[in-house]
Order: structure tokens, then C-alpha cells, then sequence
């Protein structure tokens, strides 16, 4: 499966009605720096200002939610090759780079910010496939499942959701539904969907 990080306001013209409360601004930008640094936990301290001061803003929470992941990403893909996880990526003072640690992760905060987005604002199809892809990472297939669909009900040409449902059905043993769900996405645009149709659907086109 597959994040959405495209678009932080919806899909395009089918969501142009959606607006924010404030747009991305400096604060966010700090965020962003802090992010591209592999500062994650740095970055997620300034959008958990922001979302103090303004609790029911859509973008802190998006944004939030995508670092938390990328930072268990990171995290996961050290540990894997059996290194430790630079304390700068936990957002800790260390002089001259040194010092690092094992850290065990869950995706429970990123869900808890999907989540929340879903109750801020339901209509968001981008937020619904986002939590599915992270409810497929915690092997809950089920109810990811259930967020590709509802992602795909909000806006039925999301080639991204119909892909997302495709690979999670084609996991989960209902190949022929995945099948069917990864040639919609090819149908919707999304090119990737004919490769993956020709690893896990055999002659199928």
C-alpha cells in the first residue's frame, strides 16, 4: 500500500470546497525543515504547539500524522539493518552527533491523528485512505479495508484508494475482488496498477 502525502486539503476539484483554517505558513515550514533533517521529533513538537493553540486545524494534524509515520519508517528500516537509532531522530540535544538507542514503535499516535481528522472533517477521502494504509501496516486488515472503501465512496476515481484495496484484498485471500480493484486503478490513471495485476493476477488483465 501506498501514503497519500500529495495533497493536504482533499482531492482536487471533487474537494476544492474543503478549506483550511490557516494555511501552511512559517510554523509549518519550521516543521518542514525539522523533518527533512530527520529531526522527527522536533518537527512533531512544533505541530504539537499548533495544535494547542488551534485544535481543530486539519494540517497539524495531517502533517503530524504523516511524520509520526515516517519517523516509525526510519526508526524500523535502522533497526532492520541492526543499527541504533541516531538520538537526533527522537528530537534529543546531543553534541557532536553522539549517542544512540533501540527504540520499540507502535502506529497507535498516527492512527489517534487520522482518526481525529476523520471526526474534524469526514469528507476527506486522502485522510481515509492514509489511516487504511496504516491500519494495513498494524495487520488490521479489516479495517483497512473498510477505509480504502469509504475513501473510495467519497470520491470514486481515487486510483490510489482503488490500488490500496486491491494489494489489501490480494493479502488478505480475496484475490479476485483485489484483482478486479487493481485494474479500477489502472482504469483511474494509475499506471503501477498493470504491474502489480501482472505479479499477483496471473493472465489477468
Amino acid at each position: 500500500p501506498y501514503l497519500d502525502t500529495n495533497n493536504h486539503y482533499g482531492i482536487k476539484e471533487n474537494m476544492r470546497n474543503i478549506r483550511e483554517e490557516f494555511s501552511l505558513d512559517s510554523v509549518f515550514q519550521i516543521a518542514q525543515d525539522r523533518f527533512n533533517k530527520k529531526e522527527y521529533n522536533r518537527g512533531i513538537q512544533v505541530l504539537d504547539d499548533v495544535i494547542w493553540d488551534s485544535p481543530s486545524g486539519l494540517t497539524a494534524y495531517f502533517l503530524r500524522a504523516q511524520y509520526r509515520f515516517e519517523m516509525i519508517q526510519f526508526i524500523q528500516s535502522t533497526q532492520q539493518m541492526n543499527e541504533m537509532v541516531p538520538l537526533q531522530v527522537l528530537g534529543t540535544d546531543v553534541e557532536g552527533g553522539a549517542g544512540s538507542l533501540q527504540m520499540q514503535v507502535d502506529y497507535s499516535q498516527v492512527l489517534a491523528d487520522y482518526s481525529k481528522l476523520v471526526m474534524l472533517q469526514p469528507n476527506l477521502a486522502p485522510v481515509w485512505l492514509n489511516r487504511g494504509f496504516v491500519k494495513a501496516h498494524s495487520k488490521d486488515y479489516s479495517g483497512a479495508i473498510a477505509d480504502f472503501r469509504k475513501a473510495i465512496a467519497l470520491f470514486p476515481d481515487y486510483g490510489e484508494a482503488w490500488f490500496n484495496l486491491g494489494i489489501t484484498l490480494i493479502q488478505t485471500g480475496e484475490k479476485e475482488e483485489g484483482c478486479l480493484s487493481l485494474s479500477k486503478a489502472g482504469e483511474h490513471g494509475l499506471q503501477r496498477a498493470y504491474d502489480a495485476i501482472q505479479v499477483h493476477c496471473g493472465t489477468q488483465d
